[in-house]
């Protein structure tokens, strides 16, 4: 897309069979619902919002691994405050954070590189995967500086960080998760929509979900 991106390399996923996990999120209810807006049904994800998945199977990280060390050398209050736009939709939720900024790559589960190396040209920001037979694993965050404020920045980590969660793309340009940063004229999101929470809840409450984990 124009200004997200999603680095994933399909390996094989023949004969996944993994455990399933147990529910671990409620869902937040999206109040209302406008023309651009679908009503989601309960237990249900929205119909212009998806989540990474393989073989109709949605990726979510186990809550044992919970929270994501996360490392960012450079624009740590940046990365601080991605994080906590994710953050509190997990504490409203069920009382569980997502990420912890940490304070060396020793400790990290995940690292951001600021400096844009591996972006294409139209890519504002990637985050790096790989698939194989058993889990999805996430391995770096790559973002580009250059003529961007720092609440751009912080929205577009924040973007990043929702693929990280196993969220993909939204169609609704006010979700974090909207697949082009240059569709949105207004201020930089400072939280995650409804519409974002809603999608969180429902993918922690699926029992078939294949494991994220983090190169250490």
């Amino acid at each position: 897309s124009p200004g997200f991106t999603t680095a994933l390399k399909m390996g094989s996923l023949l004969g996944l069979g993994l455990p399933g996990m147990p529910p671990s999120f409620t869902p937040l209810p999206v109040e209302g619902s406008s023309p651009g807006q679908p009503r989601c049904l309960a237990g249900q994800p929205l119909e212009d919002y998806t989540s990474l998945q393989a073989g109709g199977r949605p990726f979510a990280i186990p809550r044992s691994e919970l929270p994501i060390k996360l490392y960012s050398h450079f624009h740590r209050p940046l990365a601080v405050g991605a994080a906590e736009m994710w953050n509190q939709v997990g504490q409203k939720a069920h009382g569980i954070r997502f990420f912890e900024v940490v304070a060396s790559h020793e400790q990290a589960h995940l690292k951001v590189d600021w400096s844009g190396a591996g972006l294409s040209e139209k890519a504002d920001a990637t985050t790096r995967m790989k698939v194989t037979s058993t889990r999805l694993y996430m391995t770096e965050i790559s973002m580009r500086t250059e003529n961007r404020t720092p609440e751009q920045l912080q929205e577009a980590l924040a973007h990043e960080l929702g693929h990280v969660l196993g969220l993909d793309h939204s169609e609704n340009h006010d979700d974090l998760l909207h697949y082009c940063s240059t569709a949105r004229i207004e201020a930089p999101r400072t939280a995650a929509s409804a519409r974002d929470a809603w999608m969180v809840g429902w993918l922690y409450n699926q029992n078939n979900a294949i494991p994220i984990s983090f190169n250490r």
